[in-house]
């Protein structure tokens, strides 16, 4: 035991000697923030070898750059008023622009009812803002504190093509619910393991500015890219806890899309119709007044979950309909006559029968999967019914689809170990070890997430907030006002 705490005294003493702002240690190896990697500790001239790389070198100059263009604070001569910081705040929860302020009848209205000296917009960006934002981050480091959380990253491009990435976090508790926080935007130079990794480690520091609990992060979720997954791997190198799971829901959608693949006539079928009735009220009307029972027919999103099968099963129930409607057209448009054209072969008849009945439970299962504030072992149930009903299909078509689903489920390190977490809360397997935690930890992991989709949500957030015409946001301000909008709202 002595010699272990001589080894943890020696390590700490190199990450002081050469800058913890560049070095870190949890009492078992060096690792190099900038450079994403362990450094062998044995001897002392390892790290002074690291130090020297031009990689190293390159990094650090980087680093030092973005201290350098760093926007100082902003310095407040006067007292803070505690009705302009409301009023900043509450402006960003419900998604207002503050310029807003500027319009004289709503001034006039708020300065009536309010009995209070309206601020000006640059009063609030200037004063408060900030310190608004600061609040939130406060808020949410009190109420994560010391206890368990697990933590969700994604990315998107967004409307001008940046690479945005969100990071959530999730307080895990025994008994009920925890809060879900959004406490990190980033806008990313690229995208691999590497970035996502940085980002994970300084969210992480956001959230313990002062000492990371590298032992209280016990589950990363997040897609199954493949730098996701490597990412993933770093991060248990510093957080030994986080077992990694790939977003489930996301895997039965890429089940949908192997299904879809099957079937290239429906599939152009439904891309034809979508064509046929977007933006072209004269047809829909022609629709309605044919068939006025039936609702308009789905716009396929290949981005949202499961919306390609809710679409066979429209078709399979109103095909007949929509076929009288569609002879109804007299446009010499491309999508009108290539639609007249693939409804006329019968095989397409069979096929939306054939795949309603053998995959029709998958937009459901991704429904269920969706909710927020389940249980493990609810979640995990949904998945292994999917899986059943899926085994339990017919055909040739199904049997591939089956192959594609385990193939897709073995990929998932994370899931095999949340099967046994939820096997251990059922009570169901007593001699079960779940490598990554002890008994303490396994309680926490009652409402733990498996999907990814708290994140995407926040993606949505971001569309409405980044509008057409507010693209003056600059991308730090973007930041704070994400993390404060959804401090409200989640």
């Amino acid at each position: 035991m002595p010699k272990v705490k001589h080894e943890n005294l020696k390590l700490k003493k190199i990450v002081r000697e050469f800058g913890e702002n560049v070095l870190m240690t949890d009492g078992n190896i060096i690792f190099c923030k900038l450079c994403e990697v362990k450094i062998n500790s044995d001897k002392k001239y390892n790290v002074q070898q690291h130090i020297g790389r031009v990689k190293h070198k390159e990094a650090l100059k980087k680093l030092e750059a973005e201290k350098h263009n760093a926007v100082q604070p902003f310095i407040q001569q006067f007292c803070k008023s505690d009705f302009n910081a409301d009023l900043c705040s509450e402006f960003v929860a419900a998604n207002i622009p503050l310029n807003k302020l500027n319009n004289e009848h709503f001034r006039s209205f708020l300065s009536k009812y309010c009995n209070k000296t309206i601020p000006n917009e640059s009063t609030l960006r200037k004063g408060y803002f900030n310190s608004c934002y600061t609040n939130a981050i406060t808020k949410i480091r009190d109420a994560v504190n010391v206890q368990k959380i697990w933590v969700c990253i994604d990315e998107t491009i967004d409307s001008v093509r940046r690479n945005v990435a969100n990071v959530i976090i999730g307080i895990l508790k025994p008994q009920d619910v925890g809060k879900t926080y959004l406490i990190h935007t980033e806008y990313l130079d690229k995208v691999n393991h590497s970035t996502i990794f940085q980002l994970f480690n300084k969210s992480m520091h956001i959230l313990w500015p002062n000492n990371v609990n590298h032992e209280d992060i016990l589950l990363f979720v997040s897609d199954a890219a493949l730098y996701m997954k490597k990412a993933g791997r770093c991060i248990q190198t510093l957080y030994p806890k986080s077992l990694h799971v790939t977003c489930l829901a996301h895997a039965l959608h890429n089940v949908c899309e192997e299904v879809r693949a099957h079937f290239p006539k429906v599939d152009r079928l439904i891309t034809e119709m979508k064509k046929t009735f977007l933006k072209c009220p004269k047809r829909i009307a022609i629709l309605n007044e044919k068939c006025p029972d039936i609702p308009n027919p789905p716009k396929r999103i290949t981005t949202r979950w499961g919306t390609w099968i809710t679409a066979v099963e429209y078709y399979c129930t109103y095909l007949n309909e929509i076929k009288s409607a569609v002879e109804e057209f007299n446009e010499n448009a491309q999508c009108v006559n290539v639609v007249k054209e693939l409804i006329k072969d019968q095989s397409l008849h069979s096929n939306f029968v054939y795949i309603t009945i053998n995959f029709g439970f998958f937009p459901h299962a991704i429904t269920q999967l969706e909710k927020r504030g389940e249980t493990l072992a609810k979640s995990i149930g949904i998945v292994l019914e999917a899986k059943q009903k899926l085994e339990e299909a017919n055909g040739e078509v199904a049997k591939l689809i089956l192959e594609t689903c385990n193939r897709v489920f073995s990929k998932n390190n994370g899931w095999a170990e949340l099967q046994k977490v939820n096997s251990i809360h059922n009570g169901t397997a007593l001699n079960v070890n779940v490598e990554q935690y002890d008994s303490n930890d396994l309680v926490y992991m009652k409402y733990a997430p498996i999907t990814s989709v708290d994140v995407e949500r926040s993606f949505s957030m971001y569309k409405n907030i980044l509008a057409p015409n507010r693209m003056c946001f600059n991308e730090s301000n973007l930041t704070k006002y994400m993390v404060m909008n959804s401090f409200f709202n989640i």
